[in-house]
């Protein structure tokens, strides 16, 4: 469903994007919150493509402290 929602085809999928997808699914599976697509995770997905995953695990750990 994410890759549907933003847009992303498997097989044009870039290694910033394909990384993204890995982690913004992990993150999913580890809090079981959501049952559907939300902008929460729209939102992470964007974040780490953006940014890269060592930014955005760097800034989730400097919220959780």
């Amino acid at each position: 469903l994410l890759c549907f929602e933003i847009g992303v085809k498997p097989s044009t999928i870039k290694p910033s994007e394909y990384q993204a997808l890995e982690l913004t699914y992990a993150k999913f599976i580890e809090t079981k919150k959501a049952k559907t697509v939300s902008s929460e995770w729209l939102d992470y997905f964007e974040n780490i493509n953006k940014y890269g995953a060592y930014y955005t695990m760097k800034k989730e750990d400097n919220e959780n402290e």
